[in-house]
């Protein structure tokens, strides 16, 4: 594995200004560490909400913002959707506690780690373009400008640039938050209705949730048997 960045991959970081001194500068044990708010929001750009199930990249079925359960006749409005991610988001950093090798760091430290881990399910290393970074021997010798760079250099590199802004500069930016991505998902719902959910059962999905995420809405054309249905079962 990788050991060190290459000096053209380096970012200049002391150019940047640290956005919260606090975050970036006091350690806490590690054992009582907890992601902020301000990166659990941050994180959650990353992810699309989408209220019927779909086939991600490697054909698995996924719902809401990725988490749940697929096969939910109800599908997802946002807020149960949001619910499954931070449970599973909280498990994972609770995971990432057990097994870092320091007593203690800062929270953009852990925050950084915490949505590195969540979202590409390592923390000991980083997959790039150039190879393999040791991520874990930087970690441990607390040689945090390395560990922000090798996280900055990885794959799918617009996250982990921000991973690495976390870490190093408590920068938490976020650009779209759950109320655009409410927004966003009730458009999508709607497009892909009318241009025909393939799935039986999607379709289903995007009924249900479409009427539920709304307040009463329906999506177009939807059969007036299909609607008195629906409105039964949101009674139950």
């Amino acid at each position: 594995m990788l050991d060190t960045v290459a000096v053209n991959r380096r970012i200049p970081w002391d150019i940047y200004p640290i956005r919260d001194e606090f975050r970036t500068n006091f350690r806490i044990r590690t054992d009582l560490l907890v992601s902020s708010s301000e990166c659990e929001t941050s994180v959650l750009t990353n992810y699309d909400y989408i209220m019927f199930r779909n086939q991600d990249a490697n054909m698995r079925w996924r719902i809401g913002y990725g988490f749940g359960d697929s096969n939910n006749l109800r599908g997802y409005t946002e807020p149960e959707s949001y619910s499954e991610w931070i449970s599973a988001f909280r498990k994972s950093q609770h995971k990432l506690r057990n097994q870092l090798p320091l007593i203690n760091i800062t929270q953009s430290q852990f925050d950084a780690l915490s949505s590195l881990y969540f979202q590409t399910g390592e923390w000991r290393r980083v997959l790039s373009t150039d190879g393999t970074y040791d991520l874990y021997s930087a970690i441990k010798g607390e040689r945090w400008l390395l560990v922000a760079d090798m996280i900055a250099n990885g794959m799918d590199r617009s996250a982990r640039i921000n991973d690495a802004k976390i870490l190093l500069l408590g920068d938490y930016s976020v650009f779209k938050g759950r109320t655009d991505k409410r927004r966003e998902g009730i458009q999508f719902a709607r497009n892909q209705y009318i241009i025909g959910i393939k799935d039986s059962l999607a379709k289903k999905q995007a009924e249900f949730a479409y009427y539920r995420q709304t307040g009463g809405a329906w999506l177009p054309n939807v059969a007036e048997s299909r609607q008195r249905m629906i409105i039964n079962m949101s009674r139950e």
